[in-house]
This record gives C-alpha cells, sequence and structure tokens, in this order.
C-alpha cells in the first residue's frame, strides 16, 4: 500500500506534537519589572577527559539546573575535543556531568555573578574509580538513559530487575526494542537487527543467535546501546539497526570481587562470581557464572481447511530443562598513557533437556475424526560458544587522533539429539514408530578491523577503516528409524541432510565531518565485497553468490538553543540471508509441518531516515522522533498448504516493505527520589508480496511502549516497576495479537563484614498475560497458532561485594595547589 498525502500529514502532526510536549520556553529572571539583558548572563567553559587515558571525551551530556527555582535549566553536550561551553543567566547551579561507562561527576554549587560572569572549569577527569576531593562527589549513579550523538544508551547495571534471568530478559525492558515469546528479537517492529557484544558479532549472526544470547547471565550486563541508523563505520548488516550489548568490567584499583546466589519459582537456580585486580599499569578480570532453569511450554495450532473442510489441531505441553555455565578471562596492559593491550576469552556451554507430550487430531466435514496422533518426545541439546578478542588501542598527542586494531574469534558448536514416539490412538499397533533426529551445527567467525581517525584544520576530523570477516557454518541432519526386525536404528537418507554455508566480507570506510556554528555533520561512506558459497553435500549442490555494494551515511545536527538539538540521519542497509533461510532441504522433524530454505534469495536493503529532537529541561531529557524505512526484496517467512494436513514453510523476497512512525523516548527524576523512563512508539508497516500471490498485501497501524519507574523508599529498600505493551504487528501473511506484562522488583542494600551487600526480590509477568497469538488467512485456509511460556516466576538475589578499592592514585596531593576560579571547583 502506498504512503498517502494524509499519511504524511498525520505522522509530521505527531512529530510536532510530541516537540510541543517536550518544549519549555526559557523563563528569564526579572529584575526592577525588566526584561533581562545579555548583561545578566554568564558563561561557564569547561572540557571532559578520560582520566587514565587523558583522551577527550565526545558525547558527555552535561546538565545545569539552578538550585532556588526550576527557571534557568540549561544543558550542552562535549564535542570531538571534549569541550563543552553554556551561557545562561547569573545565579547559583548545580552541574551534572553523565557519560556510560564512567562514574557521574555532580557540583552542587556554581555561582555566575557580575563579579564572575564567565567560569573555566578546572579539567573535568571521569574515572570508574572514586575521586575524593572537597567540593566534588562522585558517585555509582546514572541516568537510565543517556543520548549520546549517533546512540541512546541503557545502563541496566545497577537495574533491579535484571538481578537473574539472561540477556533476553534485558532486551525485553529496553525501549524500542520487543521480544516475543519465541525470543525474536525486534527494533522498531523489524527483526532485521544486528545484534553485537561489546562491538563484536560474536556469532550473534546466524541462526543460534537466542541460544547465545540465554547463556549471558542479565547481571553481567552494563549497558545497551541501541543505534537506530547507524553510520558508515558500524557494519552495513542490519535493517532497523544495531543492538551493542556491553558486559560489566571493573576498572577499580586494587583487589575487589563480586558473588551472588538466587533461586526461583518452577526450580530456577543462579550463581555467579567475579573477581578483579588492578595497579596503575595492569588490570585482569574474570567471572564465572551457572544457571539452572527450568521452563513449562504449551502451546496449540487450529487449521481450516476451505477446499475439503476438514479440520486440523495440535496441542502439546513440554518441560525445558537448561544448565548452563559461563566464564570469561582477560587482562588489559597499559605499557603508556597513551597505548592500550587486550586480551579477553569467554566460554559458555548449555544442557539443554526437553520432554514434549504433542496431540495431533483431524476431523472431516462431517466431524468425523480420521486422524489421531499422540508423539512423545525427548530432546537433548548440548552446546558451547567460545570468544576471544585481542585489541590495541594507541592514542596520540593530538587529540582524537587514535589508531585501533582488533582481531576477534567466535566459536558456536551445538548437538542436538531427539527420540519421538508416535502413537495411533486410532488404530493402535504394537510395534510403534521410533524416531531418532540428530543434528550438529557449528559455526566459526574470524574478524580482523583496523581503524584510523584524523583531526584536521578547522575542527575537521577524517575516519577510515578496513574490516574482513570470514564466517563458516557447517550443519548436519541425520534422521533414523528403528527397525524391529533388526532390532535397530536404520538411517533414512532421503531425510538426512549436510549443508555447509561460507561466506567472505571485506570491507573498506571513510568518513567526513565537522561542524560550523552550532551546526555539525557528518558525511560516510562504505563498501562491502560479499562472496559466499553453499554446498547441499547430501544432495552434491552447489550455489555461489558475489556482489558489492555501496552503503552512505548522512549526519546533520542543528543546535537550537541550550539543551535543545535537532538532528536527522540517514543510512542504507542490508540483510543477507543466513542458513536458516538458504539450506534448500525439506526438514521433516515435524511430518505435519515441514520447513525449506530458498537458496535463490536476495540480500534486502533498507533505506532510512530519522529525524529527531533532543530538550534537557530540568531532570528531564525528552527525544521525539519520526522515521521512515524503504525495504527492498524483504526476507520473510511464507506457509504454504500441501495437501488436507501437511503445511511447508520457506522464505520469499517480498517485493517492497515500508514502516514509518513516530517515537518519544524520555528520562525524568521526580521528588528525587521516583525516576521515570520509557518509550511510545507507534508506527504503519505496510507489507507487499503480490508478485507471489495475488492479494497478498498487508498493512495495519500498531503501537508499542514501555514505562520503568525506579523509587527509593526512604532508607528502607528500592522498588522498581515495569510495564511492557507490544501492539499487533503484520507480515504480508500474518498477523502477530498484542502482548503485554507488568514486572516488579524489590532491593534492600545491606551492610555485611563492612561490605555492601543486597538482596533484591523480582516478580515477572504479574498478571500472566504473555503469550504469542498469530492469525493466519489465506484463500484456501485459515491457522490460528499460540505460544505460551510459564513467564509468572518470582526470583529471589543476595549480592555481596567484597575486596578493597585502592584510592590513593585518586587522591588529590596535599601540595596541590588549589583551583582560583570564583566557585573554587575542582574536578
Amino acid at each position: 500500500m502506498l504512503i498517502t498525502k494524509k499519511d504524511i500529514t498525520k505522522l509530521f502532526q505527531i512529530f510536532l506534537f510530541l516537540i510541543l510536549l517536550s518544549f519549555q520556553n526559557k523563563i528569564y529572571s526579572q529584575d526592577n519589572s525588566t526584561t533581562q539583558t545579555s548583561d545578566s548572563k554568564g558563561k561557564i567553559h569547561g572540557f571532559v577527559i578520560d582520566k587514565d587515558t587523558k583522551s577527550p571525551l565526545e558525547g558527555v551530556t552535561i546538565i545545569l539546573k539552578k538550585l532556588d527555582d526550576s527557571t534557568g535549566n540549561s544543558g550542552a553536550i562535549t564535542d570531538v575535543n571534549g569541550k563543552f561551553d553554556i551561557e545562561t543567566s547569573f545565579g547559583t547551579y548545580k552541574i551534572t556531568v553523565d557519560y556510560t561507562g564512567y562514574r557521574s561527576a555532580v557540583n552542587n554549587r556554581i555561582l555566575l555573578s557580575k563579579k564572575a560572569p564567565e567560569i573555566t572549569l578546572d579539567t573535568i577527569k571521569l574515572s570508574s574509580g572514586t575521586t575524593t576531593t572537597e567540593e566534588i562527589t562522585v558517585t555509582d549513579e546514572k541516568s537510565m538513559i543517556q543520548f549520546t550523538p549517533g546512540k541512546k544508551v541503557i545502563n541496566v547495571g545497577k537495574n533491579d530487575l535484571y538481578s537473574s534471568g539472561s540477556a533476553i530478559d534485558v532486551l525485553k525492558d529496553i525501549p524500542s526494542v520487543t521480544v516475543d515469546i519465541d525470543e525474536n528479537i525486534s527494533l522498531r517492529g523489524s527483526t532485521g537487527v544486528k545484534i553485537l557484544i561489546d562491538g563484536r558479532p560474536s556469532g550473534l549472526n546466524t541462526s543460534s543467535r537466542t541460544s547465545i544470547l540465554e547463556q549471558i547471565p542479565a547481571n553481567t550486563i552494563e549497558s545497551i546501546e541501541l543505534v537506530t541508523n547507524p553510520d558508515a563505520k558500524y557494519d552495513a548488516e542490519g535493517t532497523s539497526g544495531v543492538i551493542n550489548i556491553i558486559l560489566k568490567k571493573n576498572n577499580d584499583f586494587g583487589v575487589n570481587g563480586t558473588a551472588t546466589l538466587g533461586t526461583g519459582t518452577d526450580d530456577k537456580y543462579t550463581g555467579g562470581l567475579s573477581l578483579n585486580a588492578k595497579n596503575g599499569s595492569l588490570n585482569i578480570f574474570g567471572n564465572y557464572n551457572y544457571r539452572l532453569f527450568n521452563n513449562p511450554v504449551s502451546g496449540s495450532l487450529e487449521r481450516i481447511n476451505f477446499l475439503d473442510n476438514t479440520n486440523f489441531s495440535q496441542s502439546s505441553n513440554a518441560l525445558n530443562r537448561l544448565i548452563n555455565h559461563s566464564v570469561k578471562g582477560g587482562i588489559d596492559y597499559y605499557p603508556d598513557a597513551k597505548s592500550t593491550i587486550g586480551f579477553s576469552i569467554n566460554y559458555s556451554d548449555k544442557n539443554r533437556k526437553r520432554g514434549d507430550s504433542q496431540i495431533t487430531t483431524e476431523t472431516d466435514a462431517l466431524n468425523n475424526v480420521t486422524y489421531n496422533t499422540l508423539n512423545s518426545s525427548e530432546d537433548n541439546d548440548i552446546g558451547y560458544n567460545l570468544d576471544a578478542d585481542l585489541n590495541y588501542v594507541k592514542k596520540f598527542k593530538t587529540p582524537k587522533q587514535q589508531l585501533s586494531l582488533d582481531i576477534g574469534y567466535s566459536r558456536f558448536k551445538e548437538d542436538n539429539t531427539q527420540i519421538s514416539n508416535i502413537y495411533d490412538r486410532i488404530n493402535p499397533i504394537s510395534n510403534i514408530p521410533i524416531r531418532n533426529d540428530l543434528g550438529k551445527s557449528i559455526n566459526n567467525d574470524l574478524e580482523i578491523s583496523l581503524d584510523y581517525t584524523q583531526p584536521l584544520k578547522n575542527k575537521l576530523v577524517l575516519e577510515a577503516g578496513f574490516k574482513a570477516t570470514i564466517r563458516n557454518t557447517d550443519n548436519t541432519s541425520t534422521y533414523r528409524n528403528f527397525d524391529y526386525t533388526t532390532n535397530s536404528l536404520v538411517e533414512d537418507i532421503l531425510s538426512s541432510n549436510s549443508f555447509n554455508y561460507k561466506d567472505f566480507i571485506n570491507a573498506v570506510y571513510a568518513m567526513y565531518s565537522g561542524s560550523i556554528k552550532d551546526f555539525s555533520y557528518s558525511l560516510g561512506l562504505r563498501g562491502e565485497q560479499t562472496n559466499s558459497t553453499g554446498d547441499l553435500v547430501s544432495a552434491n549442490t552447489q550455489f555461489t553468490r558475489n556482489y558489492f555494494n555501496i552503503f552512505p551515511s548522512i549526519s546533520l545536527q542543528q543546535k537550537l538553543e541550550l539543551g535543545k538539538e535537532m538532528q536527522f540521519t540517514y543510512s542504507r542497509r542490508i540483510k543477507r540471508p543466513d542458513t536458516e533461510d538458504l539450506n534448500p532441504f525439506i526438514e521433516r522433524s515435524d511430518p505435519l509441518n515441514l520447513r525449506q530454505g530458498n537458496p535463490y534469495l536476495n540480500p534486502m536493503f533498507i533505506d532510512s531516515y530519522e529525524l529527531s529532537f533532543i530538550n534537557y529541561i530540568d531532570q528531564t531529557v525528552l527525544t521525539p522522533s519520526i522515521y521512515f524505512r524503504q525495504t527492498h526484496d524483504e526476507i520473510t517467512r511464507f506457509r504454504t498448504l500441501l495437501d488436507s494436513n501437511v503445511t511447508l514453510t520457506s522464505f520469499i523476497n517480498n517485493s517492497s516493505s515500508k514502516t514509518y512512525g513516530a517515537e518519544l523516548i524520555f528520562n525524568t527524576k521526580l521528588f528525587n527520589s521516583l525516576n521515570l523512563n520509557g518509550n511510545i512508539n507507534y508506527y504503519r508497516t505496510d507489507a507487499d508480496a503480490s508478485y507471489i500471490q495475488a492479494g497478498l498485501v498487508n498493512s495495519a497501524y500498531s503501537w508499542a511502549g514501555r514505562l520503568l519507574a525506579g523509587m527509593n523508599v526512604s532508607t528502607l529498600f528500592n522498588i522498581q516497576l515495569s510495564y511492557n505493551y507490544n501492539g499487533r504487528r503484520v507480515t504480508s501473511q500474518a498477523i502477530t495479537e498484542p502482548v503485554q506484562t507488568v514486572d516488579i522488583a524489590l532491593k534492600k542494600e545491606l551492610l555485611i563484614f563492612n561490605n555492601s551487600s543486597s538482596i533484591s526480590f523480582k516478580v515477572s509477568d504479574i498478571f500472566d498475560k504473555q503469550k504469542n497469538t498469530s492469525n493466519l488467512n489465506e484463500i484456501t485456509y485459515t491457522e490460528n497458532l499460540t505460544r505460551r511460556r510459564n513467564t509468572r516466576t518470582a526470583f529471589l538475589t543476595f549480592t555481596y561485594n567484597f575486596g578493597r578499592q585502592d584510592k590513593k592514585s585518586d587522591k588529590k596531593k596535599s601540595n596541590e595547589k588549589p583551583n582560583d576560579t570564583p566557585d573554587d571547583i575542582g574536578y
């Protein structure tokens, strides 16, 4: 469906409404009932740098709040040189300096007056350690949501909701992100999102993504970075943007650690231990985590065939039991103040057992039962994931000049065994069919990247780099039937298959950025050469795809006034089909619901546009935005009815797909004890696959929203409440119904053996509302699918911090010259 003028008008009306909602006119102080003039204004200047490397920090949030009333609030964001300038009226202010990965710096007394109309602060040195001075307070608190150029950062490291669970559970509470009950992850309604761990794919670009994310404990995650319109420096892969999961890394001096223990309903247990040791030039860290989760799952499928008036239904009940071990270790070496060499290795394994009971029934036009079976099966998945990363960073005397080299290797291996017994409940037989399915998947990824940044004259910056990615995936499936004559399992050659897929991607990029007064810009261009080969070994069938593509990016920013900024971004991206999409072999583990890849799939391309507005109001940040994505050759699932009770699910390229919408993200603090943050995303999706089948067009408006509220109840405990709503979603063939959940968590801080500790209690999906319901309506049949997990659970977690922190390196020397600025402030 084409976008009409009415749709565009409606979209801009929403955007303008969100801007008006977030816009607060300045109330200028008046003297003797006269309008304030420029003579009663002052200026604050400063620089923000990394305390250890002495490098300037770009994108640091500076918020200025007037102490005596709510007027005169403003803010700024540091530039590429770490500099910020704020112009505001005379008065006494509180300044807050906040940046992800660093501790916040707060000063409660900055005085601007006629005697001191302009103040240059001492260089602000942000560090993960603790700075102790008379005038500066450095805290562990960070805003839940931070806005930096090009991305949004959600700090989840201290969120009480994430004391248990996995990375999947954390992503469910992230603005703009939705996770359905089958753990498919979407960003602004699109599942084609690129997910990284500490900036690397770590095997997450394969069909094993969910398994890998399940092996990452929630309490090991520091923050989530959302990049909805990535520039040319990022890989072009990912239709809706990039989600970067940043894991915790302790940088405190001395030797310290944290231990956790947790238990939950339905037989769930967690435990973990992290240790860290750091001196002046060396940082050694490591952690271990254990998870044992039992999770009941149920589902149903109802299908009506209009051709012969038959009804087909399936109902299933299963119990998943997952045991996961995760170990990570690494070392950072600082040979000098401007160089860093780091190495880390992460290993996690899993053992998942699943017992499933499925009843299948078919009735004819007269409602007579013609087919009725009970399939009892046992699954066992055993696998591991290994990540190793070596990096080198060299900073130069010139600010922002930097060279970095990164070499990363990932390996994921999984073995699956399924034994199923099929009982015919209409005509029972003594020799029950027994089937044994063996599956093996191995993924190997190697990445080498080199990046260089060179500042030029007049605040211009040139960035360039190269990246090589080599991926190799082997999938093997072996099916065996029990032969009662020989009392042995005999391979079903027609059903067994082996598929190997390799791709080699070479990429180069260049970015040019600069600024003119309050206007800044960034122009990027990326080229990627893709060479891929697929080999269906069992059928001796090969296919090869080679293509080169250009991906431009544009970012334009205009500062409107203090604390207010408008930004426009554009990027072109790609989604390459993976092994699950391409493997042409028919997968028959469920003989009534077959599955087959399509080796003739083309990659899909996306043109993405976004216009956003950032406004700082007192202790509130509001960001309304509108966006539009045009997708070409969209890859989507397509389900076909082969006969009265057998379907085949494959993949096709839609002719086109359009998504456009408006979003508001907010972060605020009320009453000094209540923190609120969340988002509202209202969008429309048009999916068109009419060239595949006449009338195969679907469109709908939908919305998603979430609210996270946190409050400190005196000194007793902290409480957090989370509400998520995911509206109706559409594809060219199906509609998924809305889902909503409510979670709550309580946390009590403790002091044990003079060490900080805490105990937290969480209940997820309090009202037991989370389930996945999809409706498919075709000319020849309709189908309703429902899946449900046991999402209403309670969890109790204990956390104990131990060890010491060496603060000597952070203390000011006693003979240091005091600051001579009028407000006597030092950072």
